[in-house]
């Protein structure tokens, strides 16, 4: 705990977050045990870099707070535990956070199914964040709208490249011949050799 304790304090998030791992699952019956739980989640917080960077952290965060409230009920503060729903209500607008930025992405490309597909996730998992009913407005905006074309000379490439299509074809003819090759006549797949 000691030294999950000095790298928190030098601000080294991953490394407290990492001793503070070691200790919640190789001390399970440690005194320490509920506050290396608390001083995780916020290394695994303040490790987060935000929206543009990798969020497993942020996903590790939101397990570790539902796990310290069904854990330790009983043992949490009044204080204590209404950190942890404010944190986790935190990790909650962060994560829409996430997607919010990557729909804005795709719908400034012009990919409105990508986009719509975030706007909705937003919508349906975040109900409770500010960006939920955002999100909505933006998916009834773009409701309807086709994805640009990202190929911008296609009677070009048919005539530059005519066997893509054939080739595509003729694999998926090739992959449908082989299991129906492989059933037998009362339609049951015979097992792999």
């Amino acid at each position: 705990m000691e030294q999950a304790n000095a790298h928190f304090l030098e601000k080294e998030w991953l490394d407290a977050d990492y001793f503070y791992s070691v200790l919640r699952a190789e001390y399970p019956d440690s005194e320490f045990l509920m506050p290396a739980h608390l001083f995780a989640l916020q290394a695994k917080l303040r490790a987060y870099q935000g929206p543009a960077y990798e969020g497993g952290m942020l996903d590790e965060a939101e397990i570790l707070a539902d796990q310290i409230l069904v854990q330790f009920p009983n043992q949490l503060g009044s204080d204590e535990e209404e950190r942890v729903v404010r944190t986790r209500a935190e990790i909650a607008a962060q994560q829409a956070l996430r997607h919010w930025k990557r729909a804005e992405f795709y719908a400034k490309g012009k990919h409105y199914t990508s986009a719509r597909i975030y706007y909705a996730l937003i919508a349906e998992d975040y109900p409770k964040t500010m960006l939920a009913q955002r999100a909505r407005k933006q998916l009834e905006g773009i409701a309807g709208l086709d994805d640009i074309n990202d190929n911008p000379f296609p009677t070009l490439t048919a005539f530059l490249n005519p066997d893509s299509l054939k080739e595509a074809e003729l694999d998926a003819m090739a992959e449908a011949d082989a299991v129906i090759a492989s059933q037998d006549s009362t339609g049951e797949s015979q097992p792999l050799r």
